[in-house]
């Protein structure tokens, strides 16, 4: 497979020897940066290898200009209804990248872009590879880019690897402060975590993206985490919620069934009792 790329994972490792100062440190888009990647097994693609690692290396290098000094990269790739997808983005240190961009994203060719906060440069590499490509639409700078490959023909659909295993948290929380610490928490325990501020919020992300988990502050502006886990059920039925609360209430258990709550966290806790309470959760759904 002479113009083909049997393993994009193989791509981004040479691509970053070429360009590591040190550890997680790289000299890209004209400055050191912290980037690092999330390589998920993935099966083979048929496109010019060259085209693959001009994409890979503007897209670096834009993002990296483009980014605070606090800000990191990631580079994630997997696998995802035939599809080889790899995504990039910056984000603040102590926060979690975009997560698979696949599943919520609207992917186009290079001709369809226009109304994308894009590059010409990056149209006109896209254009020579037969990938699609999604960009963050909120904001005139993307913080991310997401690229969708096809899987070589050769591929048997059994053969696909799975796209994840790592348990995916939403965590709904008008503070941020909150918000941070459950972050850090999680990314300790190798947890994949999304963020929202507000009950809307949440519900949004529930609607657009697959959770094992979510857990949902009780006290916040606008809808209590109560009325959250109860529109929760129509939006992402059988995920099970947790109510965090620094309160000392007392709900009883129907109520909390009926909406879909199935404990309480109760602030401020520790990180083995946040541990004990994911991994019930997920226990109990994998056998329920």
């Amino acid at each position: 497979m002479e113009q083909g790329i049997p393993d994009i994972n193989e791509l981004v490792s040479d691509y970053l020897d070429r360009v590591r100062i040190s550890d997680n440190l790289y000299m890209v888009g004209g400055r050191p940066r912290e980037i690092f990647p999330r390589l998920f097994q993935i099966s083979p693609i048929n496109c010019p290898r060259q085209k693959v690692t001009a994409l890979l290396e503007h897209v670096v290098g834009k993002l990296s200009e483009s980014a605070r000094d606090e800000e990191v990269i990631t580079i994630s790739s997997y696998c995802f209804e035939r599809h080889v997808y790899l995504d990039i983005s910056r984000h603040g240190r102590s926060l979690p990248p975009v997560d698979q961009v696949a599943r919520f994203g609207e992917y186009r060719w290079a001709d369809e872009l226009a109304d994308r906060p894009i590059d010409e440069t990056l149209v006109t590499v896209l254009k020579a590879t037969l990938c699609q490509c999604c960009v963050d639409r909120s904001a005139q700078t993307p913080s991310y880019v997401s690229f969708k490959f096809p899987v070589s023909a050769t591929v048997e659909q059994d053969d696909m690897p799975k796209s994840r295993s790592r348990v995916r948290l939403l965590a709904i929380d008008d503070q941020t402060v909150i918000l941070d610490l459950i972050t850090a928490m999680c990314q300790s325990l190798d947890y994949e975590v999304v963020t929202a501020l507000s009950g809307d919020e949440g519900l949004e992300k529930a609607e657009q993206q697959q959770f094992d988990i979510i857990l949902a502050d009780l006290a916040m502006p606008g809808s209590s985490g109560l009325e959250v886990a109860r529109r929760l059920k129509e939006v992402a039925p059988g995920v099970p919620v947790i109510l965090v609360t620094g309160w000392e209430v007392s709900i009883p258990p129907e109520q909390l069934k009926a909406v879909g709550i199935i404990n309480i966290l109760h602030k401020p806790f520790r990180i083995e009792q946040l541990t004990e309470i994911v991994r019930s959760a997920t226990v109990a759904r994998s056998v329920g």
